[in-house]
């Protein structure tokens, strides 16, 4: 060996010693395409045996992709035959490892630098997906979608959002347990996946809830991926020790466009309402909401109702009326049921058939009930037993209890001058948070009434279930029954089996003196209607009307 070749040596030696200490990959590749430097940590992230480092000096730097031939591959075209300058590898697996790969180009040969990024990688990939699907999460997908869509509407791209929900997810989870449900759950994850494209998102939502932003995707083609999903998912079947269990999904899509669906929040809203009309429409159903369509119009009239709701309730528009409900038995304590009018900013007094539904609809219906309740204990006089409306979001809310109880601590009253009323059908949407939450409010005093009784098909099987106080019977079976017998005689089976409970029954809707002896006769216990008394506002029920105690304040 020659003088200047031991130099040379020497040299590569202390720098081969100097890239030991770093923590990347460093390998240097000379014009001949021959490794001149090559760490320790380069050979453990391509899976090579470092102590054979010298094995791979001055030789071809193919060698040292022996076990990824396909970035050899991609270094050559790239930085060889198309003499790129730079190449910039991002995410690339090499075995177990996560792998960043930076090639640039030297004055002689070029540099290749690799980082593994494996825990890093796993970080990420916790912090952007759902673990139990390994689909993207919700975070991940807004924070993406908010930065794309304005893209998207600038090139004028089309593009395509869905919202997807499993049918009767919570009563498969409550009636075969939460493995099923978590099966259920990664099988729809893994049958969107397998439907979708590379440059497509799906995420995981909430419990039950997945979405789908088709990109650069026209909405027919998006509705005609989501049919194809339909029919599969009827595929799935999950196995448990006494049943076969099938699901289904319903799905709302719509599409992105300028000043329409151009967020994420309104992407959401909009499909989330296609979603809501697919369920109503059926099992396993698409339905699709066109952001230029009358459809859509009529979804911002409803979304319009939720600001409204909102702004009644902090500028005091949500007023408390009142409805007198009489003792057909004997003269008992004053007995009304609460409702309420929503005053719009023009004057105009609003109906709540207007406006409940759409409440509902965007789930803003706890927040209506806990104001309305809280208002009244602070207007509430002693003589009076309240009748007060829940939504069957708010009493199977686990944390309405606890908000009764800050009430409780905050104001005087007495509990049993109120009566919660709740309807037949919403308390069945989740029976076991209903029961327990009626069982805790009932221990405190307050009672519970089962409103319009009889529209189930189950009804008398449901009232064994619920602890109820009283039953109001639907005004479907009160407004005929002077002149439907069957009416009646529904009206005395129902008498008769809530008085052998123990309950006390109410009969709705009495609109004139025929139908008040009608229900009289038959034994209910309370009668409800125009012909007894139209709805005031509370503080005239009161008899000391003053603006400030009629407002919701």
């Amino acid at each position: 060996m020659t003088e200047n070749s031991e130099h040379v040596s020497t040299l590569r030696d202390m720098l081969s010693g100097i890239l030991g200490s770093i923590p990347y990959g460093i390998m240097c590749v000379s014009d001949a395409l021959e490794v001149q430097v090559l760490n320790q940590k380069a050979c453990e992230i391509l899976g090579l045996n470092h102590l054979l480092i010298g094995e791979f000096i001055d030789r071809h730097f193919e060698n040292v992709f022996v076990n990824e031939h396909s970035v050899y591959t991609r270094i050559s075209e790239v930085m060889l035959k198309n003499r790129k300058p730079t190449l910039d590898l991002t995410e690339i697996s090499i075995g177990e490892r996560v792998v960043t790969i930076k090639c640039r180009t030297m004055p002689q040969g070029f540099l290749v630098v690799l980082r593994d990024i494996t825990q890093e990688s796993l970080l990420l990939h916790r912090a952007t997906h759902d673990s139990l699907t390994e689909v993207h999460n919700r975070q991940y997908l807004e924070e993406t979608l908010d930065t794309l869509l304005p893209e998207i509407i600038e090139a004028q791209h089309k593009a395509a959002f869905a919202y997807v929900d499993i049918d009767n997810f919570k009563a498969i989870n409550d009636k075969y347990g939460h493995a099923v449900g978590d099966e259920i759950l990664k099988c729809v994850a893994s049958l969107l996946k397998g439907c979708v494209r590379e440059q497509d998102f799906i995420a995981r939502l909430s419990g039950d809830e997945f979405a789908i932003f088709f990109n650069n995707c026209p909405l027919a083609q998006g509705e005609k991926k989501l049919l194809e999903v339909l029919k599969k998912i009827e595929s799935i079947e999950v196995f448990t020790k006494d049943a076969l269990v099938r699901t289904s999904v319903s799905i709302g899509l719509t599409s992105v466009e300028q000043y329409e669906t151009d967020t994420f929040t309104s992407l959401m809203s909009v499909a989330d309402t296609a979603c809501h009309l697919a369920k109503s429409e059926g099992k396993n159903t698409l339905h699709v909401i066109e952001a230029t369509g009358t459809e859509f119009k009529d979804h911002l009239k409803n979304v319009k109702w939720i600001d409204e709701i909102e702004q009644a309730i902090s500028n005091k528009r949500l007023l408390l009326y009142a409805q007198n409900i009489e003792d057909l038995r004997a003269q008992s304590q004053h007995y009304c049921e609460v409702l309420i009018r929503l005053k719009q900013q023009n004057g105009n007094i609003v109906s709540p058939s207007a406006f409940i539904p759409q409440a509902k609809r965007f789930r803003v219906m706890p927040l209506v009930d806990r104001h309305v309740f809280e208002s009244l204990v602070r207007n509430m006089v002693d003589n009076i037993t309240y009748s007060v409306n829940l939504s069957g979001q708010t009493i199977s809310d686990k944390s309405f209890v606890a908000f009764v109880e800050r009430i409780m601590d905050t104001y005087v009253f007495e509990p049993k001058n109120i009566t919660f009323e709740i309807t037949e059908t919403t308390a069945m949407m989740s029976i076991d948070d209903t029961v327990k939450n009626i069982k805790a409010l009932r221990k405190k005093g307050f009672s519970f009434s089962l409103d319009d009784f009889g529209t189930g098909l189950a009804s008398f099987n449901y009232l064994k279930s619920l602890p109820v106080d009283t039953v109001k019977i639907d005004g479907l079976f009160i407004r005929d029954i002077s002149s439907n017998r069957t009416s009646g005689q529904i009206v005395k089976s129902i008498c008769d089996v809530a008085h052998s409970m123990g309950l006390k029954t109410v009969a709705e809707y009495v609109t004139d003196e025929t139908t008040y002896n009608e229900v009289k006769n038959l034994d209910v216990d309370y009668a409800q209607g125009y012909f007894i008394h139209e709805p005031e506002l509370l503080g005239i029920v009161h008899g000391n009307y003053d603006p400030d105690i009629a407002q919701a304040s």
